[in-house]
């Protein structure tokens, strides 16, 4: 609908709002006070705030309404950063906002948005309140005194007891910080891709806070960081007088309770005037020599209160916050500590370890003796740069560079049926092997191989059938029913799931056994899923029996490929195989999964 056309629409929804808010209409040139917002039309009403001041309260309807409910905005832009919640234009974000229309009735709806809004002025009366709402908000609140985004400092800390040092490097624009030097050079080769090891390394001051500050309590110049460094960091003081002398910049480092964890902002400080302006300087401090200044008058120049703070923004790659959007339900089972071997990097091989690594999986070791070649990339984690090099080595390394808060990727370039004892003691290092080499006899010899060594933790397999249209995932327990008493002499599937006679289902690959079943990546990611999670699962719950799980595409995928489904699958599940999820436990009759 034309702008005009939608403007004019709104005329009875105005009028109803004028009367239920008891407001009026913005003019023209009120909306103008919101230029980037996309505003039709709005209400405005005088409210009376906690500190005698009337404000003007808009509600504000976007060209996008009712799919986004209105916009409310406190018209005083001297708000940002002293009431909470309040943007720079003045425009509160609230509960409400990016919300649509929900086909209840839309004024009562609108008018809830307000009413939303009118909380907010009665709420920030109390200190407490704003203080409290504030201090949720720490990092975005840091974030607004950013000026630049480079420098940024690239993270992988732990939660300081107390206030301290910690090494840093600059490469390029990007300064990186970790808990240790050891530490910090494997951080930044893996989120470089390049050696570090002659980078020198500085020390970034952190300072322990022991409240969150609020807007007004950021440091604004070195005075104010001094102050901090006054309170919480005195006995580091030393060390810092040290690389005052030497006359370096501070990058200072800020931690502050954040719920039940942390949160961190980045400031830098500039060195003192520059010794090339010699006579300035001797100007300054009162006729010293360079080098030769009493400590005390060049901290007080470094800690000037004319001296303006740069403040950092800061990304953080520690387990925190990569792990913060990962389900924690894990039982009391940390993830992190969980290692998981997978033999075989190949398409389905590559893509479960992308996925472990991404959900949280803290050790890999990954075996293939394979490289990659172009006819891979439409079904692999690696892409072109790849092709060529070992799947191994560089999905090792894609992995750590990707996921640097994996505590290690072990890569082996070989067969898995020609381990040596050093690489098998490697792998019985792991709770879980996982073969997706896609040979069933490989997969038995090895299998029994671990078994025979020792082995106390879960043995899975995971395969596809033709195209793709099926995937199984086998979690094998010891003593329990194995892959090959599932399979015939030949290797093949006792009960395939689908059926294919008369069609070819293999492609010749262009060499002498090299044969490959084509899908494609979209119906490979149905079954990574499954694969990945039902690992997991077996991580956090070890199974007690052995357990096929099977995943389906739909009948029409299948018969578009010229297949069927087994009749026994189709009589044990009364027909119902079109994009199913099962679960089997072997020596039992096949049932589907709860909550499928």
């Amino acid at each position: 609908m034309p702008e005009a056309e939608a403007s004019a629409a709104l005329t009875p929804l105005i009028g109803a709002l004028c009367a239920q808010i008891a407001g009026h209409e913005l003019s023209q040139s009120e909306l103008s006070a919101y230029p980037n917002r996309q505003i039709l039309r709005g209400v405005t009403r005088q409210v009376q705030c906690y500190d005698g001041i009337d404000r003007h309260l808009d509600l504000l309807i976007t060209l996008s309404f009712p799919d986004t409910l209105p916009l409310v905005a406190i018209r005083d832009p001297s708000l940002y950063l002293v009431w909470p919640h309040v943007e720079s234009d003045g425009v509160i974000c609230l509960p409400s906002a990016g919300k649509s229309y929900n086909g209840n009735d839309l004024l009562e709806q609108v008018v809830g948005v307000f009413h939303e809004a009118l909380e907010l002025v009665s709420n920030v009366a109390s200190e407490a309140w704003r203080n409290a709402e504030f201090r949720k908000e720490f990092v975005t609140y840091w974030e607004n005194h950013i000026q630049h985004r480079r420098p940024t400092i690239k993270a992988q800390i732990s939660p300081a007891q107390r206030s301290c040092w910690l090494p840093y490097m600059s490469i390029g624009r990007e300064i990186y910080v970790s808990d240790t030097d050891t530490g910090l050079r494997e951080f930044a080769k893996r989120m470089t891709g390049k050696s570090v090891q002659k980078k020198p390394i500085t020390q970034a001051l952190l300072v322990k806070l022991p409240e969150t500050p609020i807007p007004g309590e950021m440091p604004r110049t070195a005075q104010e960081a001094e102050n901090l460094i006054s309170r919480y960091a005195q006995e580091l003081r030393p060390e810092l007088e040290t690389l005052i002398k030497s006359n370096k910049g501070l990058l200072m480092l800020v931690q502050a309770p954040q719920g039940n964890s942390v949160a961190y902002g980045g400031l830098w400080l500039p060195k003192n005037a520059s010794s090339t302006s010699r006579r300035k300087s001797r100007q300054k401090l009162n006729g010293f020599r360079p080098g030769r200044e009493p400590v005390d008058l060049l901290w007080r120049q470094y800690f000037s209160p004319g001296k303006r703070l740069t403040y950092l923004h800061m990304d953080r790659f520690d387990d925190v916050v990569v792990r913060s959007r990962v389900d924690q339900l894990s039982g009391g089972k940390d993830l992190a500590e969980c290692h998981v071997a997978l033999l075989g990097c190949g398409s389905v091989g590559s893509y479960i370890a992308a996925t472990l690594a991404q959900s949280g999986i803290g050790s890999l070791t990954l075996i293939d003796p394979e490289i990659l070649t172009s006819g891979n990339l439409s079904r692999h984690v690696l892409g072109a740069r790849s092709v060529g090099s070992s799947k191994a080595l560089d999905l090792a390394e894609k992995l750590l560079s990707d996921r640097p808060q994996l505590r290690s990727v072990t890569p082996i370039i070989g067969h898995a049926e020609k381990l040596s004892e050093k690489q098998w003691a490697q792998v019985m290092k792991a709770d879980l092997v996982l073969f997706a080499i896609g040979q069933t006899g490989i997969e038995n010899y090895a299998a029994d191989m671990l078994w025979n060594k020792g082995f106390a933790g879960v043995i899975a397999h995971a395969w596809l059938e033709p195209f793709a249209c099926v995937g199984h995932l086998l979690t094998c327990i010891k003593g329990g029913v194995a892959r090959r008493q599932l399979t015939s002499a030949l290797g093949d599937p006792t009960e395939p799931v689908s059926c294919w006679d008369g069609i070819e289902v293999e492609q010749e690959g262009g060499g002498c056994g090299g044969s490959y079943q084509p899908y494609g990546a979209a119906a490979l990611s149905r079954s990574v899923a499954m694969m990945s999670a039902g690992i997991i699962d077996a991580l956090l719950s070890p199974p007690t029996t052995t357990t096929e799980q099977v995943i389906t595409g739909t009948t029409a995928e299948l018969e578009r490929h010229g297949g069927v489904w087994s009749t026994v699958w189709l009589a044990e599940t009364n027909g119902h195989l079109s994009g199913r999820h099962f679960t089997q436990p072997h020596s039992v009759s096949l049932a589907l999964a709860s909550g499928e």
